[in-house]
């Protein structure tokens, strides 16, 4: 999944919100947006990537706000099977990308419990996009909504 800069929840904590910026230098470093050739014998036709809409989750969600969420994602028709990364594997994550930064020192001031969580789900149709960040923008426990191609 590619991450940009845009895509970085807001959070009201600067030194955490350092270090997920941080992290999104270096996840937008290691992605590729272009569309995937498709090679047929007669044809060549460019497929438009698979786009994300991820929902970032203030990292002190309940669990019944995230069961919540979980639920509202699945009734939403525009989305297809989302895929949740709790605090442990947003933390993974992230620390793997920021141990390749030079600036890894601020890998030091996060934590799990800082990371925020987050649902990835596929759209079913590029142009919901605007629909459905509109839609979960605001929701409680919801710090920021975002697309990006995976």
């Amino acid at each position: 999944m590619s991450f940009t800069l845009e895509m970085m929840p807001r959070l009201k904590t600067p030194i955490v919100l350092v270090a997920i910026t941080v992290a999104g230098f270096a996840l937008a470093a290691c992605s590729s947006s272009l569309p995937a050739a498709v090679h047929h014998p007669t044809t060549t036709t460019v497929r438009q990537p698979v786009l994300d809409v991820i929902v970032w989750l203030n990292p002190d969600a309940t669990a019944t706000r995230v069961a919540t969420m979980r639920t509202t994602l699945k009734q939403t028709p525009e989305v297809g099977s989302c895929r949740y990364l709790n605090h442990q594997a947003s933390y993974r994550v992230m620390k793997a990308l920021i141990a390749k930064n030079p600036l890894n020192s601020v890998l030091s001031i996060l934590t799990p419990a800082t990371v925020p969580t987050l649902f990835v789900c596929p759209l079913k149709h590029r142009s919901d996009a605007p629909l459905v960040e509109k839609h979960f923008q605001g929701l409680p426990d919801v710090s920021n909504v975002t697309t990006g191609a995976p």
